[in-house]
């Protein structure tokens, strides 16, 4: 019993050292959108899933964007890519 106390006591102690740590440090600079390389072009886009269905006002979905580059490569486009609309 005791050492179930010791734990939950731990878990809870590490949980509140965890919400008091700040989202960003003081002075911490925002990081550069990723972009591609310099010369380098996309020849095609794709995206899983395919289609998407939002039932409800608070409903979401994360997609994932890839990328084939001239040379065959693939890429993932997921963070370069903007939603407008």
């Amino acid at each position: 019993m005791i050492t179930s106390a010791i734990r939950r006591f731990s878990q809870l102690t590490l949980l509140t050292l965890l919400l008091a740590l700040p989202l960003s440090l003081p002075g911490e600079e925002e990081q550069q959108a990723e972009t591609l390389p310099e010369g380098l072009t996309i020849t095609s886009v794709s995206f899983f899933p395919e289609t998407v269905e939002l039932t409800n006002p608070y409903a979401y979905r994360q997609l994932l964007l890839s990328g084939t580059l001239e040379t065959g490569e693939s890429v993932d486009l997921t963070r370069m890519a903007t939603l407008e609309g």
